[in-house]
């Protein structure tokens, strides 16, 4: 109940755009090994994007 409790509560901030994920870099999809040494290495800081295009 508690997580369900908790999506309810941010989920309409997320919507709304009031809340965004910090982006902490984004990288060519032909790149992507380099994102998953930069989170494995714990020097990623927000998410990290794969650009497709």
């Amino acid at each position: 109940g508690y997580l369900h409790w908790q999506w309810s509560e941010i989920e309409p901030h997320i919507t709304s755009g009031t809340i965004t994920a910090p982006i902490g870099g984004s990288y060519p999809l032909d790149d992507a090994i380099s994102a998953l040494k930069a989170i494995d290495n714990r020097q990623a800081t927000g998410k990290l994007v794969l650009k497709i295009r």
